[in-house]
């Protein structure tokens, strides 16, 4: 099956019994802006689009755009449920012609150290090789962010390289690790 034949707008996954991932919608907006500021400073501290989400229009413009891109192919992102409460995000910004995409995700500080975050990349991950059928997933993090250095590992990516001042935050650079998995590793493990 090839990638353009998925319908990025309907993608839902049962991670176990408690824990869903499933494409965003724009009708969540008002939820989405009420998390991110809920959680502001957790969030904003490795984050840079944090800043530029301020109102509840913001996270409406980002989920059209999100929305948009599910017919590219570009892009896909699903919003993260557990016990059908929305606790975070987790996504895919794909490059068709390379075959590769990087992954970016989040999670409420209530929800973090739970092993939701690990368990959602987990199925991502799965997800990305066996039904997209992707080369390669890359995962980019502050070296000084220690709970998604964790969960890289945990998902068996492997340090890659480091990005010195790769990020600009608040009007600060800051370096990057980028992490990597290779379908070839992946069916290895």
């Amino acid at each position: 099956m090839s990638i353009k034949q998925i319908n990025f707008s309907e993608v839902a996954l049962q991670v176990n019994q408690n824990l869903f991932l499933r494409s965003v919608r724009v009708s969540e907006a008002k939820k989405l802006y009420e998390l991110i500021n809920e959680n502001r400073s957790y969030l904003d501290r490795f984050l840079p689009w944090v800043e530029f989400n301020k109102t509840e229009k913001d996270s409406l413009r980002f989920l059209e755009h999100c929305c948009n891109q599910f017919f590219t192919h570009k892009e896909l992102h699903l919003f993260i449920e557990y016990d059908k409460e929305i606790c975070g995000l987790i996504g895919l910004e794909i490059d068709l012609f390379n075959n590769r995409a990087d992954i970016g995700y989040w999670i409420t500080e209530e929800m973090s150290g739970r092993g939701i975050m690990t368990k959602s990349l987990s199925e991502l991950v799965k997800f990305s090789f066996k039904v997209l059928n992707l080369h390669k997933l890359i995962i980019k993090c502050n070296p000084e962010n220690k709970a998604s250095k964790a969960i890289a590992v945990k998902n068996n990516f492997t340090l890659e390289g480091h990005l010195k001042e790769h990020e600009k935050i608040k009007n600060k650079y800051f370096d990057l690790l980028q992490y990597r998995l290779l379908k070839s590793e992946y069916l290895e493990n």
